[in-house]
């Protein structure tokens, strides 16, 4: 029961030495320690012991591989390589012995061993793992001399396996003096009665092919033990996930619906549109991608998951699509990855409305509250308010382990003074996030160190503000800026390449931190793209304007705008006149005069 309490020591004085430690209190774990020459070598087992039972403890030292190695009830528990060749641990060179050897007890003067000792057994040699697995068996007053083996016999935990499925083989010998020995490490000649059914690795791993029945055989000394029967199910494959029940994308958004299904493989897939007869051209693999969805792409999807035995359905996606606001079609048309508008006003899913990468609403959240009162997002518009204790939304990490160039953008209203850093919206300190610290003021950071870009102002004012960060992708100069409310207020700059890692995206809170991070306010219309935006397309995203794009084609210009009407001016100030012939994209022809372009939206 004591910390480092000896069970056996060999020593000279600890210039060398060979111990058994018990290396805690109950429950203890074993140590071995090999030093040689004064210099401590030790197998630290990670094996606990029960107490009050007894347990059978072998240590062996390959003096030509410098190997030692502690086994606990026949089972190798732990190893170590010493790099001393000279090193014996009976002594300098195995001639001169030892001179303090005890049980329970060593040379340092270490807190005694308390328990019961059975039996100690000196070995001049490295018996086998074979020889330590059936001692282990015959216990304690049987010394093992005849390790021929009687007979063998192969059991699985497993009579049936899906699909691919794998399980571990065991085998058990029985001896003239022991029965039932586990000498499954012992086996390397495995083998199958049908690989076409079923393999067997030199382990004992076996892995189903396809749809049959077959046994696995073990062979040791010229002794061979057979399992029972191993079924890999002829049947239909068995959805174990399936699609979303529902999708709700912007017109323009892409869906995704995904199943995962258990069975024979090789599995076909098949996804169907409504009642029609024919499968949707193309779309044959486990997950059905639909970009550019429009209004005659609403209705229901289901996939046919088949294999050589037959095929199942699964459950509907029944996917609505939205007609975008101008604000959120200003958003899509800067291409965001993802983009949850949070403006549910019942169920717990959060919804993706441009790539389907749905969330869950998890603790104390309130939806259909007021939303963003800015009138770039028109109207009605709605937030939902998170409890600073238990609230947050939780999206799977998905593709949003993003390591390049990189926008994040959440809307953000906080009433409450919180005291605490707070995570509003991020995939965790080693990937991206938005914060807002105990002094209520915003900050962003991509990849760990350096510090944060942060506003050096509070935004725990009971208004709205749009967070928007931006990460170039380029390691070079301030690459990290931080805007509020259109304006750029801070940047950072990103020495090292996002590490990234494999959290979820929290929106309200931190993955990495728990409800230790968690934010009391309203947050609505938060976004991710991958690509950095443009400190005028931030601003027109705040401002409800629309972005311009402007390019050469040869000694012309050309002008590309989502929507809305050109205007055009000889000067900066007018008059502006409607252009009533211009369509984007509009191009103009070179002139040796100046002409001034807006776009005017509803």
């Amino acid at each position: 029961e004591n910390t480092w309490a000896e069970i056996w020591d060999f020593g000279s004085s600890g210039s060398v030495n060979f111990a058994l430690i018990e290396d805690s209190p109950a429950p203890s774990n074993m140590r071995v320690a090999f030093t040689p020459n004064g210099g401590e070598v030790d197998i630290d087992a990670p094996t606990f012991l029960p107490t009050g039972a007894e347990q059978y403890v072998a240590v062996t030292y390959n003096n030509s591989t410098l190997t030692g190695d502690l086994y606990l009830n026949g089972a190798l528990d732990g190893t170590v390589a010493l790099p001393n060749t000279s090193y014996s641990p009976g002594g300098y060179g195995g001639s001169t012995g030892t001179t303090e050897d005890t049980f329970g007890n060593d040379v340092y003067g270490d807190p005694q061993f308390g328990g019961a000792i059975y039996e100690v057994r000196i070995w001049n040699g490295v018996i086998s793992p074979l020889y330590i697995a059936v001692s282990a068996v015959a216990g304690a007053g049987v010394v093992v001399t005849n390790l021929t083996l009687d007979s063998l016999e192969v059991t699985v935990t497993n009579a049936t396996l899906i699909g691919t499925e794998s399980e571990q083989a065991a085998a058990f010998g029985n001896f003239p003096e022991a029965s039932d020995v586990p000498i499954t490490g012992s086996i390397t000649n495995w083998s199958s009665s049908n690989p076409g059914i079923l393999t067997v690795n030199s382990n004992g791993l076996i892995t189903a092919i396809s749809g049959g029945s077959a046994t696995i055989s073990a062979t040791l000394d010229g002794i061979t033990g057979t399992s029972a029967s191993i079924i890999v199910p002829t049947n239909p494959p068995v959805i174990s996930q399936q699609p979303p029940p529902s999708e709700i994308l912007l017109a323009g958004g892409t869906l995704h619906a995904t199943v995962a299904a258990i069975g024979s493989e090789p599995f076909t897939y098949e996804w169907f549109f409504n009642t029609n007869a024919e499968p949707i051209s193309g779309a044959t693999s486990a997950t059905l991608t639909l970009p550019d969805a429009q209004s005659n792409d609403v209705g229901s999807y289901t996939c046919v998951v088949s294999n050589a035995y037959g095929g199942v359905t699964s459950t509907p996606t029944s996917l609505t699509i939205v007609v975008p606001t101008p604000y959120q079609q200003n958003l899509l048309d800067l291409g965001p990855l993802a983009f949850w508008p949070l403006n549910e006003t019942d169920g717990t899913t959060a919804y993706d409305m441009v790539g389907g990468y749905n969330g869950t609403y998890v603790g104390g959240v309130t939806l259909a509250q007021p939303g963003v009162t800015n009138a770039a997002l028109g109207a009605p518009s709605y937030s939902v308010l998170f409890d600073g204790a238990t609230a947050y939304v939780d999206i799977p990490e998905g593709p949003f382990n993003i390591t390049g160039a990189i926008t994040a953008m959440a809307w953000v209203n906080l009433p409450f003074a919180h005291g605490n850093f707070a995570g509003v919206f991020g995939h965790g300190d080693q990937s991206w996030r938005f914060s807002d610290n105990a002094q209520g003021e915003p900050g962003a950071n991509d990849g760990g160190p350096p510090a944060d870009a942060t506003d050096p102002s509070s935004i725990v004012d009971g208004n709205w503000h749009l967070l928007v960060y931006t990460y170039t992708g380029t390691l070079t100069g301030n690459n990290g800026s931080l805007y509020v409310d259109g304006r750029l207020v801070a940047n950072n700059a990103i020495a090292t390449t996002p590490a990234g890692d494999d959290l979820d995206v929290w929106i309200g809170g931190a993955p990495d931190y728990g409800t230790a991070r968690l934010l009391p306010g309203y947050i609505a219309d938060a976004a991710i793209f991958t690509e950095a935006l443009s400190a005028a397309e931030v601003e027109a995203l705040y401002s409800g304007g629309v972005i311009v794009d402007i390019a050469h084609s040869g000694s012309s210009i050309v002008l590309t705008w989502p929507s809305g009407i050109l205007l055009q001016a000889p000067t900066v100030l007018g008059p502006w006149t409607t252009n009533s012939a211009a369509v984007s994209p509009y191009t103009v022809s070179a002139t040796n005069g100046e002409k001034f372009y807006k776009v005017q939206v509803p």
